[in-house]
């Protein structure tokens, strides 16, 4: 009898109250679990996009912070727009252009005067912008391909189109340690080098543009190559057969290919595919080299805004846009110009810009549980701003659930400092 009752003990199940809160609970736990997955998995996502966003920012404002401070490099000298004569002029010269052939000369580059004489590259010449909205105009226009080595595409929300709403910015410099003179040079003489001219690393060949330039003077010519010294001919394109001033070898002059080594470099914000998504676009910073095919420098950027610091004739600071710098709005005094160089020029408030300052937008390129956090852009002011998942932007892009974070850039003129 004993034995039965053990035997039943042994074979009763769950009752069905039992089981239902076994259930319950398990479904807890299960969720708890789940809930929790869910969590780290947007966690980590997030964090993949906000180190994608910090990356992409961090290396492009790098990029750009050391590229800008080159703007008006060249050898050994600057401008300094306070070194005025008594007759008002500067006395730090701008590089004279000897080369009357227009065919030889980059479009961006002043034309010859009439009557025929040397004549200076204005420093206003080294940096150029464009400040433009989201209607597509730009102020002033942007550069077309005669006025300048760099086109921006036109904008739009098609592939390849720029994004209404962002800035243009051009800089120019010389990225070339040259090669020192051999032998002095002055008038009419040629300019020895030392070692075959056509060779590296001058590589010059006949009709390019050499620059020979000392501590405080520089000069732009066209070249003939004869061995180891550079003809400076009318016969090679030239105004005169002279240079203006001597050059030392106890100076250290150099040379330099002008036409390699003088860079035009111009940034802009455009339309790309996604790699990961077909048919849908991303936005990016380009950068455009001499003309040469436009490279993506930062993934993922909505926004591109410089604001320029002008120091004007009387010693003022101001903060300018692009279209104030150039069509100087507020009347002021243009800065000291330099020998030969009008005082009345186009937009003469661009030779006292001595920096930028740049503001850059990065999102994150893909969409996620999270993003739609709000975020500030110090050009649009200390106001909050947020993106309704479906709006569109001025690119044409859905804003999307993405993270954005403003990077700046400012960035001294070292060459065109006082």
């Amino acid at each position: 009898m004993n034995n039965s009752r053990q035997q039943a003990a042994l074979n009763k199940g769950f009752s069905l109250i039992e089981l239902m809160i076994g259930m319950t609970l398990g479904l807890f736990v299960v969720g708890g679990v789940i809930a929790m997955f869910l969590t780290s998995s947007a966690t980590a996502m997030n964090q993949q996009r906000l180190a994608q966003v910090l990356e992409n920012g961090r290396y492009g404002a790098q990029i750009l912070a050391d590229e800008l401070r080159k703007t008006g490099n060249q050898y050994c000298s600057s401008y300094s727009y306070n070194v005025v004569n008594p007759l008002g002029v500067n006395a730090l010269r701008a590089p004279l252009i000897h080369v009357s052939d227009e065919g030889l000369l980059q479009p961006w580059m002043p034309t010859p005067p009439t009557p025929a004489r040397a004549y200076p590259l204005s420093p206003g010449r080294f940096v150029r912008g464009s400040d433009c909205g989201n209607d597509g105009v730009c102020r002033p226009a942007v550069a077309t391909a005669a006025n300048d080595v760099n086109v921006v595409p036109a904008t739009g929300a098609a592939l390849g189109n720029r994004v209404p709403g962002t800035d243009v910015l051009t800089v120019r410099y010389l990225a070339s340690d040259g090669v020192s003179i051999s032998a002095d040079a002055a008038m009419a003489d040629d300019v020895s080098v030392g070692s075959n001219a056509g060779n590296a690393p001058l590589n010059f060949s006949d009709g390019q543009l050499a620059m020979i330039a000392s501590c405080g003077f520089a000069e732009v010519f066209a070249v003939g190559v004869n061995g180891n010294s550079l003809r400076h001919r009318i016969a090679d394109g030239n105004l005169s057969n002279n240079l203006a001033d001597a050059y030392r070898v106890a100076g250290d002059a150099r040379v330099f290919n002008f036409s390699r080594d003088f860079r035009s470099v111009t940034y802009y914000v455009g339309l790309r595919d996604d790699t990961v998504n077909p048919g849908q676009l991303i936005s990016s910073l380009f950068r455009i080299e001499n003309g040469a095919a436009a490279e993506e420098l930062i993934e993922g950027v909505e926004r591109f805004d410089v604001t320029y610091l002008v120091v004007d004739g009387a010693g003022g600071t101001h903060y300018m846009n692009a279209n104030q710098v150039a069509t100087n709005a507020s009347a002021r005094p243009c800065p000291p110009v330099g020998i030969g160089l009008p005082e009345g020029d186009a937009g003469c408030l661009w030779r006292g810009v001595q920096a930028v300052d740049v503001s850059v937008l990065v999102v994150s390129t893909r969409s996620g549980p999270r993003g739609d956090e709000v975020f500030r852009y110090s050009p649009d002011g200390d106001a909050a701003q947020s993106y309704a998942v479906n709006a569109t932007l001025p690119s044409g892009l859905v804003a999307g659930n993405r993270l954005r974070r403003e990077f700046r850039v400012y960035a001294g003129f070292r060459n065109l400092s006082r």
